[in-house]
């Protein structure tokens, strides 16, 4: 630190990974109230497999001592 300013560069990567399933189950009864079939698997909705990539850099500075910080990205 030099006459109250002080200067840090920060930088680094940031990976994050979802995989989403959405399962659906459905039952069917005839005229009679009668189970035709139930809890049968249904794909009513697609699932998700998403990956994401960020590349960051920052700078973090200090312009008088334990007072006012600033970050600017």
């Amino acid at each position: 630190m030099t006459g109250g300013f002080a200067k840090q560069l920060v930088y680094g990567l940031d990976f994050e990974r979802y995989d989403t399933t959405r399962p659906r189950f459905k039952t069917r009864l005839d005229a009679t109230g009668q189970t035709r079939f139930a809890n049968q698997q249904q794909k009513a909705f697609s699932g998700a497999d998403t990956d994401m990539l960020g590349i960051f850099a920052q700078t973090n500075m200090t312009l008088i001592d334990a007072l006012l910080d600033l970050q600017m990205s």
